[in-house]
This record gives structure tokens, C-alpha cells and sequence, in this order.
């Protein structure tokens, strides 16, 4: 099969054909984080209007390599629709009044430079070379899938809303900051409590967070968080981009240097990290004086505050 999109097709078809042609099968195109493209099929009930997106890229990496056929993916992605499919419709009319979902607005970090199709889409605002985005956060009251599920707010929502970016993302961030916070941990805990393995005292690193991990990146631009942890223990920082859902603090003294640490993370995100998860391909230099501004070629952020608005 010579593409994608061909080999969609065939599994559409597949579905469909188990499904005596009871639902519609979708193909979709999806830009997701950092630029990346992933097919995925919908599969769509007439007596619901939420129909889950199971993204295909891997089972066709699967049926290229000879491992599954088309008939076995199809049952895969229907298993995976079974489990994950709502019975019915579902209210989402609080969606279309600003005040009902301003509550539900969080903010995530994401690289600018990488995204910028993306971010012509959505509203944004400059934190250094990375751009803070808003989300809204579908609780399993909201949604009654037994999980959470998330929209990324886009200037058409804005729009519809009748209010200005600035507001969605002043919102947003003051969620972020009340409900997630910033959590700051010793590595030496957070590889223990992985583990079970009593860590080494020279492990001089710490894992810097929101509340439930996940975009937990976005507490780097909690500089009053970062100034108090600086000045308390009394040093500099680099800041390493770990993804998105979380950064490394690691002391100036240690015996790494910012060169090496670039290198690392360069490294690390082609070998371990999910290309639409990674943040950054180099260090932050945080002064506990100055904070931000002193890693060449980033632009400055004075300390407590955050970058350029794009847009209004």
C-alpha cells in the first residue's frame, strides 16, 4: 500500500463494513504540538454528537512491517472506540457562553517556533522562544467519558465569545496559577518514589511541575516561584526543558555546563521524548537576581513577568 491515506481507506471501508454501515467512518488530518501531522479515523453515531478520533499512524507502521493485517487493525480501532465511545448525546451548549467555561481554562507551554502554523490559529502569548497557550479542561462531570478530555481554545472560539484574547489568556493563567500551581521536588524523591531505590546525595536536581503533571511546563514561567526557590537555596539555575509536562532545575555549581546540558537535551529528546511532546531543544539561565535573560538568543523576561502579547 503505497500511503497513509490509501491504507486509511481500507480500514474505513473495514469498519464500516463490521458496522453493517451503521456509523460513518471519517478520515481526518490532525496538526497536532510541535508540527505534527497524525491521520486518525472518526467514527461517528447518529444519536451522538462526540465521537472519539484513534489516531492510525503507528498500526500503519504495524501493517507495513507485516505484523497486523487490515482486518485485525480494524478490530483494534473498534475495540478502541467501544471503550472510549459515549452512548449518547451530550450537552455542550455551556461551551458557547464564555462564563460558563471560563472556570474551565488552563494554560500549557509550547515551542514558538515550531508551532508557528498552529499558532496562527490560536491565542497566544511569548514567553521567551516558547508561546503559552490556553485549553479548555472537560472534567468527567462535564463530559461523562470517566476521564478528562481537553480543547485547545482557538481565535474562532475567542471570537464567538465576544471577548479578547487577552482576556482568555488572563483567565487561563490565573486558573493555572490558583488551580495547578507550581511544585517544585527534590529528583532524589521523585526517583524514589518511581523506583523504590535510595538515590545518592549528589543528586543535585530537582522536577519542577503543576498539580496533576500533565502541561506542568508551564510553571516555568512562574518566575515569583523560581525567585523564591533561587534565593532560598542561594544559587542560579539552568532549567532544562524536560517536555511539556515538566522542567529540571539543576544548581549553577554543579559540574555540568550549559553546552554539555544543550547537548544532553538535544540527545534526549530524539531518543526518548515524543517529537509532539517535546518543549525545548535547550537550557534556560535563571539568575535568583535577574531572573530570565541571560541564555544567548532568547529574548529577556523580566522577572514576574511574561513576554509580548500577540494579538489583543
Amino acid at each position: 500500500m503505497d500511503n497513509i491515506k490509501e491504507f486509511a481507506n481500507r480500514v474505513r471501508e473495514e469498519i464500516e463494513r463490521n458496522y453493517l454501515n451503521t456509523v460513518e467512518v471519517k478520515v481526518q488530518e490532525i496538526l497536532k504540538n510541535n508540527g505534527v501531522c497524525l491521520t486518525g479515523l472518526t467514527i461517528i453515531r447518529e444519536n451522538s454528537n462526540l465521537s472519539p478520533t484513534v489516531y492510525i499512524n503507528e498500526l500503519y507502521d504495524e501493517y507495513i512491517n507485516g505484523n497486523m493485517s487490515i482486518v485485525g487493525i480494524a478490530a483494534t480501532i473498534m475495540d478502541t472506540y467501544e471503550h472510549n465511545r459515549i452512548s449518547e448525546n451530550v450537552d455542550m451548549s455551556f461551551f458557547l457562553k464564555y462564563e460558563s467555561v471560563k472556570s474551565m481554562l488552563y494554560c500549557k507551554l509550547i515551542n514558538l517556533e515550531s508551532n508557528r502554523e498552529l499558532l496562527s490559529e490560536v491565542p497566544h502569548e511569548v514567553f521567551l522562544d516558547l508561546a503559552i497557550v490556553p485549553y479548555c479542561l472537560l472534567r468527567k462531570e462535564d463530559i461523562d467519558t470517566g476521564g478528562t478530555a481537553s480543547i485547545l481554545i482557538r481565535n474562532s472560539h475567542v471570537k464567538n465569545w465576544g471577548i479578547s484574547r487577552k482576556e482568555v489568556l488572563k483567565d487561563a493563567m490565573a486558573n493555572t496559577r490558583e488551580k495547578q500551581g507550581s511544585q517544585i521536588t527534590d529528583m532524589k524523591t521523585v526517583l524514589k518514589d518511581i523506583t523504590g531505590m535510595i538515590i545518592p546525595d549528589d543528586c543535585d536536581m530537582y522536577v519542577m511541575t503543576g498539580k496533576n503533571k500533565v502541561n506542568g511546563a508551564i510553571s516555568m514561567t512562574d518566575t515569583d516561584a523560581l525567585m523564591r526557590f533561587a534565593g532560598k537555596i542561594k544559587k542560579d539555575l539552568f532549567i532544562i526543558p524536560s517536555s511539556i509536562h515538566e522542567v529540571i532545575l539543576v544548581p549553577t555549581d554543579s559540574d555540568e555546563d550549559m553546552d554539555t546540558m544543550n547537548e544532553m537535551v538535544v540527545s534526549v529528546n530524539d531518543t526518548e521524548v515524543a517529537r509532539e511532546e517535546i518543549l525545548s531543544d535547550h537550557v534556560y539561565y535563571f539568575s535568583k537576581e535577574y531572573g530570565y535573560g541571560d541564555d544567548p538568543g532568547v529574548k529577556k523576561a523580566e522577572p514576574g513577568v511574561i513576554g509580548a502579547m500577540e494579538g489583543s
